[in-house]
């Protein structure tokens, strides 16, 4: 007999958090490439309070990836060909989770909670992991040389950059090659993401170009130039674009222009940014009232395990669900789907986290409860 999953979210009592958000910016450096020195450094939101996070281990680290309902956070090794797991709050080492993969560089993890890790060297095909290490399959039936760069779009398709071969493929929900999505005026991809807007972002490294391109492959603009072996990017909520160029980690705005350097040229002697991962923690005190009161509610329950974002809460982009210790659990993308179903979660309380306008940083409980 199945156990019926029930997720329920308490309407006649709701909670009021006094929430405190704190993101920390994890960067990966290259050092000189094959001769190193390695090493992942931390920063607050500000760029203040900058420290070397994890120093051991390493061999040519290429990205960062936090697990999430876990105190994990995985470093690619293209190097060692090795997927080393450390303590995600102290950077302690904990043990080599993957090997045997071939110069192992970008890690995402897809919708249906596994790991999917691209290759530089081998037979370049995507391989998809559970996140315990175990290996499941490849994710796609042919290989993208020099892969470093990879995301999905609304439709589940994905895309792979490959920097030697100057181009970015395409493949269906099976893993089958579409074809080349661009084929010209790249000159050495690294990585790729897909905006709010269903728009791809190309950091292309050998030109020092920032490149948009819309739903057919085709350029729409060039976001910005000057920025000579970019590396990392991470798309903050506020429309914000971080990337990693060359030995400096920078800022812009959702209009293009440089803010200000997040990472100094330089400083804690980063050599070569190639990642840039953005890590959001909550801690909240819950002072719990009785009341009718709905209007903080923007989720609403379809059924025993899934919810739809509430209509007036049309402005919402994104919402971050955190476990009770304040650890980033899920990340869900409003623009591709308003309907989140929680079923696979472990029993217990979660805190989902809005980032619109008129629901800017709002926070509901979640229950759930097999």
């Amino acid at each position: 007999m199945k156990t019926k999953t029930l997720l329920c979210i308490l309407f006649s009592l709701v909670s009021t958090f006094d929430v405190i958000s704190q993101k920390y910016y994890y960067i990966s450096d290259a050092g000189n490439f094959q001769q190193g020195p390695y090493q992942i450094l931390r920063y607050n939101e500000d760029g203040s309070n900058g420290k070397v996070f994890i120093k051991d281990g390493l061999a040519w680290p290429q990205d960062i990836l936090f697990l999430p309902d876990s105190n994990q956070v995985l470093i690619s090794n293209l190097s060692s060909n090795s997927v080393e797991s450390y303590d995600s709050e102290s950077g302690t080492y904990k043990k080599r989770l993957i090997s045997g993969i071939l110069g192992p560089t970008r890690m995402k993890i897809g919708k249906d909670g596994m790991l999917y890790i691209l290759q530089w060297l081998g037979d370049g095909k995507v391989k998809k992991y559970k996140t315990d290490g175990s290996f499941i399959s490849n994710a796609t039936q042919s290989g993208v040389n020099t892969s470093i760069g990879m995301d999905w779009d609304q439709n589940g398709d994905l895309y792979v950059s490959s920097y030697n071969g100057k181009f970015i493929e395409r493949f269906d929900t099976d893993g089958k090659s579409k074809g080349k999505f661009i084929s010209t005026g790249l000159f050495g991809p690294t990585n790729i993401a897909f905006n709010s807007d269903g728009q791809l972002i190309v950091l292309d490294y050998n030109s020092g170009r920032v490149l948009l391109y819309d739903k057919d492959g085709k350029l729409i603009k060039v976001l910005f130039q000057g920025v000579t072996n970019c590396e990392g990017i991470h798309l903050a909520n506020d429309g914000n674009i971080i990337i990693g160029v060359g030995s400096s980690v920078r800022i812009y705005d959702n209009n293009n222009v440089f803010q200000k350097y997040l990472v100094p040229p330089g400083e804690n002697g980063l050599r070569n940014a190639n990642a840039v991962v953005c890590r959001e923690m909550i801690t909240s005190d819950t002072e719990e009232e009785h009341t009718e009161k709905k209007s903080n509610h923007f989720l609403m329950s379809l059924g025993a395990n899934v919810y739809i974002v509430s209509p007036n809460a049309d402005d919402i982009t994104m919402i971050n669900v955190f476990d009770v210790k304040g650890q980033l659990v899920f990340t869900f993308d409003v623009s591709k789907d308003t309907v989140l179903d929680l079923s696979d979660f472990n029993n217990g309380v979660y805190f989902a986290r809005t980032n619109g306008m008129k629901y800017y940083n709002k926070t509901q409980k979640v229950i759930v409860a097999k």
